[in-house]
């Protein structure tokens, strides 16, 4: 997602994420680092805390502040929703005045309006996968460690 925020011409990215709460907050940070070396471009980022008074304090600082970026690549889409409603407040227009992309595909990046850009699970076919993993473990034959799935980024109007 990040690469695809700065094929449409952001330059200044910054990446909004929780304090770590498991692996996958540090993959999706990661991911975002390891596209902006690519790009040559310094990796920015904001973290916060769960609450929603922390996330409103981190994106108001983030949105507001000298240098504000002209992208947030999210890792989630809740906070990326954050960052619709400060936007708001500060009188700037997604997808024009800022760019702002998601991670998780889930129902509140339907509900956001310009379409949030995301980064969707493969819910379906993760389902599908871990019932299959489980038959075979309760019939005796293991199937080894997991396995990784692509993710499915879904463009909306918000880049």
């Amino acid at each position: 997602v990040t690469a695809h925020v700065l094929a449409r011409g952001n330059t200044r990215l910054s990446y909004l994420g929780y304090t770590p709460q498991g692996p996958w907050d540090d993959e999706r940070e990661a991911g975002y680092r390891e596209a902006m070396a690519e790009a040559g471009q310094p990796a920015e980022l904001t973290r916060t805390g769960l609450a929603a008074a922390a996330v409103d304090a981190a994106v108001t600082r983030l949105l507001t502040g000298p240098g504000r970026p002209t992208a947030v690549v999210a890792g989630s889409d809740v906070l990326a929703a954050a960052c619709y409603t400060v936007a708001s407040r500060a009188g700037l227009r997604i997808g024009t005045d800022l760019g702002v992309t998601g991670f998780d595909g889930g129902v509140i990046s339907r509900l956001l309006t310009p379409a949030l850009t995301t980064v969707a699970m493969p819910l379906r076919e993760l389902a599908g996968r871990l019932i299959d993993r489980v038959t075979e473990e309760v019939a005796g034959r293991s199937l080894g460690h997991g396995e990784f799935l692509d993710t499915i980024l879904v463009p909306g109007r918000s880049v």
